[in-house]
């Protein structure tokens, strides 16, 4: 008996190097297809106050939302020297199976991509939006979760910041770097949801205060841990390291944004209330960075974080 055409298959040496130049290939084309990066960062080119605001939770398009209170916040964004960050559910999204959350929804999921962009769009077109967060689980990540479509790159795809360069996507927890003019630097990692830690009455920031230390102890320095979907967490905290060897003490920055989801009593977010938690907390988190001027011999570190929760406390610019 002979087998006709029964070409045997090649070794799993020669299969192998196939396999290393499929994964390189791979890695490659992701490189060059993502907008996703672990850290983005802003050069500042002008003397005075930098003000940042975190833009997160503020669920467009859910019927639970206050608009005006989302007015107002992207309306800030026109102030001078303000500067947003995009930090997760912007909008609402769309999850099929939490059968009583379709209802909730004004339209559908491709439409509230749609009008997301165009939302944004003036504002990325004067450099005003300096990233979003994606990679997280949540109302735009149910998108990928559900049907492995990226909403926050799709939502950032294609716009472009003053400079020419594409609108980036920060990583759940990644830096955002801010070169003040004065030579000083600013860090904070910016996350949607900052994982557990913590509790409700006694250590609503427990969970960037966790961030903090894991990310100080194995990676490097940071100057503060900011996030957001937890509605009910919302707040501003300063936690206090002192090196007792060096003699120095050095601050950190936490903050939970706020949301404009369910801030009517009569108009509930539907989950916290089926938890018995809430009220939730409009969002007005703010972050000044002051370039005090350096001087020969100045014993400040040149510069110094101001974080507020009011909009009209940063009214200085």
């Amino acid at each position: 008996m002979v087998f006709v055409n029964n070409k045997d298959n090649p070794s799993f040496d020669q299969v192998q190097p196939k396999f290393a130049a499929l994964h390189t290939l791979k890695q490659e084309i992701d490189d060059d297809m993502t907008l996703m990066r672990e850290s983005v960062e802003l050069d500042v080119k002008f003397d005075g106050p930098v003000r940042i605001m975190p833009i997160s939770d503020t669920h467009l398009f859910a019927v639970q939302t206050d608009t005006s209170k989302v007015n107002e916040l992207l309306k800030k964004l026109e102030d001078s020297n303000t500067y947003g960050i995009i930090m997760g559910d912007f909008i609402e999204g769309a999850n099929p199976k939490i059968v009583d959350h379709i209802s909730n929804v004004e339209i559908g999921f491709t439409d509230q991509i749609r009008a997301a962009r165009k939302i944004i769009e003036p504002f990325v077109n004067t450099g005003k939006i300096l990233c979003m967060v994606g990679t997280f689980t949540g109302h735009e990540g149910w998108g990928d979760s559900n049907l492995g479509i990226d909403i926050v790159q799709l939502i950032a795809m294609g716009f472009k910041q003053p400079d020419g360069t594409d609108l980036k996507v920060l990583f759940n927890g990644g830096r955002l770097i801010i070169n003040l003019k004065n030579g000083q630097k600013y860090s904070q990692l910016v996350y949607h949801a900052p994982g557990g830690g913590g509790s409700d009455e006694i250590n609503p920031l427990g969970a960037q205060r966790n961030r903090l230390w894991e990310f100080t102890n194995h990676t490097g320095p940071v100057d503060g841990v900011g996030g957001g979907d937890w509605h009910h967490r919302a707040g501003i905290s300063k936690e206090l390291t002192v090196d007792l060897k060096r003699g120095k003490e050095k601050s950190h920055v936490l903050y939970s944004n706020g949301t404009t989801k369910g801030n009517d009593p009569n108009r509930p977010d539907t989950f916290l209330t089926k938890m018995a938690k809430g009220p939730t907390l409009a969002p007005g988190v703010q972050l000044i960075l002051n370039q005090p001027r350096m001087e020969k011999d100045d014993k400040r570190n040149g510069g110094y974080v101001w974080a507020s929760y009011g909009y009209n406390k940063g009214e200085i610019l």
